[in-house]
């Protein structure tokens, strides 16, 4: 049996002449793309913001925000709160496994923060 490799790329990614070879250096004979699942993106998010620009004093840097989004991003959720670590790893771990709808619906209903639309902005 040959060996198997794979790459995880945005469809429009380039293909480069290495992806053809695994590891081993043997080249690959077949090729086969499979597109994304609908499952939600998790995305976990630092909250360090700069509070003293002539410093550079940074604050919570042990905080983080919870984003979720559909494979495109043209939909996505931002938590209204950050979390510590294990907060963050418990709340987002209430997403896994579910289709990015169900992910949005579970969201809306329990309150965790706002529906952004189109590009990221800063927090």
């Amino acid at each position: 049996m040959g060996h198997a490799w794979e790459f995880f790329r945005e469809e429009e990614f380039e293909e480069r002449a290495e992806d053809g070879v695994c590891g081993h250096g043997h080249e690959a004979v077949t090729l086969r793309k499979f597109p994304p699942s609908d499952g939600v993106r998790i995305g976990l998010v630092p909250a360090t913001r700069v509070a003293d620009r002539v410093t550079g004093k940074v604050v919570s840097s042990d905080q983080y925000f919870v984003e979720l989004s559909e494979w495109q991003g043209s939909q996505r959720r931002l938590s209204r709160s950050s979390f510590p670590w294990g907060e963050l790893l418990r709340q987002a771990d209430m997403f896994r496994g579910l289709s990015a709808e169900e992910a949005f619906r579970r969201w809306d209903r329990m309150g965790l923060g706002d529906q952004m639309d189109g590009e990221r902005s800063s927090l």
